[in-house]
């Protein structure tokens, strides 16, 4: 007979082979999804060591928190799930504000006055701030996430294994809903450019996946924390744990997961599309409709006048029938 805990990770196990043959699938023509995938399957292959040890059936007593993925795996393994967010997040920068440079400058060329003479401007950056701020952001995340595991590993007590696990993943917070602020003030900013706004499975792929994430990471903080609380870890409720764990940490990463199999090509995210419609201009005397209006006034023009003084050549001859003479001879 399986224990509360042990039913939880069948049911983890299950989710998790599940969205990782999916996007196992889908890497043949999304590359940027492998980090998922390979999250998937180490959680999947970690929940299958768990219940192949059977801690129920060899021991009377388990202390089940300390089994728990969030205090030991996830950790580390959540380096993967943030790795393919801030690839997400990266191309997403750099397209867009490539795709603004591309607006900015193909629209100035119609839309400048060329009888005024505008001041040479320095080129924009391609790569913002925010993109910078967020390739610290996964470095920093990394070197804590190894932190965790080296404490867990080579700490002699337990006391310093607990709350340097717990101090390393509040860290790891900190740095994830920072990133979290920095893509949505960064998409908030550029949601007026129309198309930007065009792309709405993009935008909610690169604002819906940074939350996601925080929230998981919040459970796993949670938790550590409460472990570190409880002098006694047999004290801890299971049924309160396995709720908080579920809720707080695997349902976030399965609804990543879910993101990731409902979004297009990662590498596609942000890329400028073609505007159809006219752009304007403040100067409505160099805006596409006049120009064209003028254009196509002119050429009316040119055509009446044309019709006007052309000269038309001689009608044809006028039929005359042959004389009688010539058709006598002929019958002859």
């Amino acid at each position: 007979m399986l224990s509360a805990q042990e039913n939880a990770w069948c049911v983890y196990t299950a989710l998790f082979l599940f969205f990782s043959i999916i996007l196992t699938y889908r890497c043949r023509n999304n590359i940027l999804l492998i980090p998922f995938a390979i999250f998937g399957m180490l959680m999947t292959g970690g929940n299958i060591y768990l219940l192949a040890v059977r801690y129920g059936a060899t021991k009377t007593s388990v202390d089940w928190a300390s089994k728990s993925f969030a205090l030991s795996l996830l950790p580390a393994a959540s380096v993967l799930v943030f790795l393919g967010i801030m690839e997400a997040q990266l191309i997403f920068i750099r397209n867009i504000t490539t795709a603004i440079q591309n607006r900015d400058h193909w629209g100035s060329l119609y839309l400048r006055d060329p009888e005024k003479r505008h001041p040479v401007t320095k080129k924009k950056k391609v790569r913002p701030w925010t993109y910078y701020i967020s390739l610290a952001a996964l470095a920093v995340y990394m070197l804590l996430a190894v932190c965790s595991i080296i404490l867990l590993g080579t700490a002699s007590f337990s006391t310093v294994k607990k709350i340097g696990s717990a101090v390393c993943i509040t860290l790891m917070l900190v740095v994830v809903c920072f990133n979290t602020v920095v893509i949505m003030a960064y998409s908030r900013a550029t949601n007026h450019v129309r198309l930007i706004r065009r792309n709405r499975d993009d935008l909610l792929f690169i604002q819906i996946t940074p939350i996601l994430f925080s929230i998981c990471v919040v459970g796993m903080a949670t938790l550590s924390w409460i472990y570190c609380f409880y002098a006694d870890p047999m004290a801890i409720p299971i049924t309160l744990w396995i709720v908080l764990e579920s809720l707080l940490v695997y349902l976030p990463l399965i609804a990543i997961l879910i993101m990731c199999i409902h979004t297009g090509k990662i590498k596609k995210m942000g890329r400028q599309y073609r505007i159809e419609t006219e752009q304007r201009s403040f100067n409505d005397q160099y805006s596409y409709k006049n120009v064209s209006n003028v254009e196509c006034a002119a050429n009316n023009d040119k055509l009446k006048r044309e019709e006007t003084f052309r000269i038309s050549g001689p009608p044809p001859p006028a039929y005359q029938p042959l004389k009688k003479s010539f058709l006598s001879l002929s019958h002859s």
